[in-house]
């Protein structure tokens, strides 16, 4: 621990409860309500101190949800050091990013680029930066070139409107917002109350000063191969949803990490409280992250699964959801929705016009979901 660090800082970094603090006591200051979200969003970018764990998040929501507030308060807190904001940035601006320095890592970075769209999400630099591939390749003055990628940051994207395809998807858990009518009268109230103080807010400098410690480090976890016995091999993804779990157990180990033994190679031994930790955070992630439904899929599913059990077409679709969403969207929505497993598609040739037409039907999808024991039954 440095030495300079204040007494302060000091104890509030051995402190047990650091995960509350954070995510209840000072996201409070900043951000009203989604405690699921923030709790998510933070723990999954602890893997900042943890050597060779990476999480990808791709927050969603509607125009105005809330989606960039959230995100930036709660990297706010995180070491300056650590954290590469950008908007609008071009696949361009990452394939040159950094090509010159090659003292250059993204490794235990966080880059955190805002309102996200498909021509970034889907581009060939951006996929190798979200996997566990070192290069992309690109064209550059009519010759195809190859760009070495140093170390893969841990990436978190917002966006309203991009649909990525199924392979960026993969690499990312979804996070939905609470996009209630309840949630927008709490955040009605907490600018208002705001306005009436005009006070500058800040977090807790022993707070701030206490994560500045913390270093990187290895993880062991010891109850690893007994606790992935519960996640069902259904599913290909399940595969990464372990990968992920388990990175988020090492997380919670890193951020305790004052309070955590060490083996004799010195890694550090997950607990049952990094356990539970993670286990409450997966359980508020996994029905999206596992289905793959980003925010704008949802929107136009909940629309879809009102109407009655039939098959429709898609002019029928939009006449019968009330012309609430664009006719344009519905096409490319149905078709992913089809690909996601979650309605059915059928074709069906045109009386009139003798053309095959796609027609979709609400399904009940299989349950990818699953439930974690409690601790006790994978310790030893």
């Amino acid at each position: 621990m440095e030495k300079n660090a204040s007494k302060k800082a000091k104890k509030f970094i051995t402190n047990s409860d650091i995960f509350r603090i954070i995510t209840e006591d000072e996201f409070d200051k900043t951000i009203s309500g989604e405690l699921k979200t923030r709790q998510a969003i933070f723990l999954m970018n602890c893997s900042t101190w943890v050597n060779g764990a990476v999480l990808h998040t791709f927050v969603g929501g509607e125009s105005s949800a809330g989606k960039d507030h959230n995100v930036k308060n709660i990297l706010k807190i995180f070491p300056e050091d650590r954290i590469i904001t950008r908007s609008k940035i071009t696949p361009q601006a990452f394939t040159y990013w950094h090509e010159e320095d090659k003292d250059w890592t993204w490794e235990n970075k966080i880059v955190y680029v805002s309102d996200v769209e498909n021509n970034l999400l889907n581009a060939p630099v951006f996929k190798a930066m979200a996997s566990e591939g070192t290069s992309a390749s690109t064209v550059r003055n009519g010759k195809t070139v190859d760009i070495e990628i140093q170390g893969i940051p841990n990436l978190v994207v917002t966006t309203a409107e991009a649909n990525p395809i199924n392979e960026i998807l993969n690499r990312f858990n979804l996070v939905s917002l609470d996009e209630s009518k309840e949630q927008t009268r709490a955040i009605l109230d907490f600018i208002a109350k705001r306005a009436t103080t005009n006070e500058k807010i800040f977090y807790s400098e022993d707070v701030v000063e206490g994560l500045a410690l913390l270093k990187n480090v290895n993880v062991v976890v010891p109850f690893a191969e007994k606790m992935v016995e519960y996640i069902p091999g259904d599913f290909t993804k399940m595969r990464r949803v372990a990968k992920n779990f388990i990175n988020l157990i090492k997380s919670s180990t890193a951020l305790h990490q004052f309070q955590r033994d060490a083996d004799a190679k010195g890694n550090l031994i997950a607990t049952k409280q990094d356990y539970e930790i993670a286990k409450s955070v997966i359980g508020n992630i996994q029905e999206d992250t596992i289905s793959g439904l980003t925010a704008k899929h949802k929107r136009y599913l909940i629309a879809f699964e009102k109407l009655e059990d039939n098959l429709y077409n898609m002019h029928e679709i939009y006449e019968k959801t009330n012309d609430i969403l664009a006719l344009q969207n519905w096409y490319p929505i149905m078709e992913e929705l089809a690909l996601k497993g979650v309605v059915d598609m059928q074709e069906e040739k045109d009386e009139f016009t003798g053309k095959f037409v796609r027609k979709y039907k609400k399904i009940s999808a299989k349950n990818q979901e699953f439930i974690l024991p409690e601790f006790e039954k994978i310790s030893f």
